[in-house]
């Protein structure tokens, strides 16, 4: 750089300045890098339930916190797989709630319905702007019509 700051003296000379060039070299503006799409909540159930029908708990793993990600193994998923057993892959429709004990926002997930008119639900949790599958024994539930409904139609009622 001092080189390079000497030979630009040299070449004006003292108290002048460089004659102007017709062609100016524009130095790129490098861009922010991208926030990381948040995948849609229903998305987010749809692939980890097929990951514990499919016994992957590999592909499970990419779907829970990192923290819950440690826990998952064969043997949790084959526990888990019972939920899902006779799922047909369709997601019926999403709810939003607050949980009581953590004060995070959930997605009560509808994704079949019970023989005894219950709804069989699968809940994800809202952390640092994404959707991750819960896990542990709040990871699917039976719910009733009126529970289930109770619940808020959009996640900015909850947020």
């Amino acid at each position: 750089m001092i080189l390079l700051a000497m030979g630009f003296l040299t070449a004006c000379g003292p108290g002048q300045q460089p004659a102007e060039t017709e062609e100016r070299v524009e130095t790129p503006v490098t861009e922010e890098p991208a926030e990381p799409e948040v995948m849609p909540v229903h998305e987010v159930a749809r692939n980890a339930m097929e990951a514990i029908r499919d016994g992957d708990a590999d592909r499970l793993k990419k779907h829970v916190s990192r923290t819950l990600s440690y826990y998952i193994d064969e043997e949790y998923v084959q526990g888990q797989a019972r939920h899902v057993a006779d799922w047909d892959g369709t997601i019926n429709e999403i709810r939003f709630k607050r949980d009581t004990r953590t004060g995070l926002p959930l997605a009560v997930v509808h994704y079949a319905d019970a023989a005894d008119g219950k709804l069989k639900v699968k809940y994800l949790d809202w952390l640092n702007g994404q959707w991750y599958a819960l896990g542990g024994t709040w990871a699917f539930r039976e719910l009733s019509r009126d529970e289930f409904y109770s619940y808020e139609e959009e996640l900015s009622a909850v947020l």
